[in-house]
Parts: structure tokens; sequence; C-alpha cells
């Protein structure tokens, strides 16, 4: 994904950890592209600290997830935009524009 924003012209940091999430969404990027299952921990707890601190930001949360109650709580953070896996790149850039 941060490829194919790099090759249309997008500035892309690309972090992989829930403390690297969190530090850099704390810069204010324009748009966070966020995935539920993290490494070392959960997604859900970087969008948490987003809608915590900067309740504008424009978060588009991507996952595999089936579990209701995990969607649930996603929703429930009121990400702008939840992609399920596989991704339709054509509905994110719609959110970049």
């Amino acid at each position: 994904m941060s490829l194919i924003l790099r090759r249309i012209g997008h500035d892309v940091d690309h972090v992989d950890s829930v403390a690297a999430g969190i530090a850099r969404a704390a810069q204010r990027p324009d748009v966070v592209i966020l995935d539920i299952m993290l490494p070392d921990g959960d997604g859900i707890d970087v969008l948490a600290a987003i809608r915590a601190k900067n309740p504008s930001t424009r978060v588009v949360v991507t996952t595999g997830l089936s579990d209701p109650d995990r969607l649930a709580a996603v929703s429930a953070l009121q990400p702008d935009l939840v992609l399920v896996k596989p991704i339709d790149v054509n509905q994110l850039l719609d959110i970049l524009k």
C-alpha cells in the first residue's frame, strides 16, 4: 500500500508497531491508514489514542477481521472508513482526495 501511495505522489511514513503508531499520530498527519492487527498489539489502541488526542485526524482502518465484537469496537471509535481486506484501492484513494 505504501508503494502505491508513493507512486501516485503521496508522502508516506510507515510504522509497524503500536508505540510507533501512537507517536507518529501525535504529529498530526493528514490521514492515518491503520491496520488493526499489528505485530506487537492491537491497532484499536492506536485508534483510541488518535481519537483521544486528535479527533479530527482522518483514519482509515484496514482489517481482515470478521469478529462482530471487534468490528463493533472499531466502529465505536468512529474511523472515517473501514476497508475489509482485500482492499479496494479506489475506495482508499477516494478518501485521500
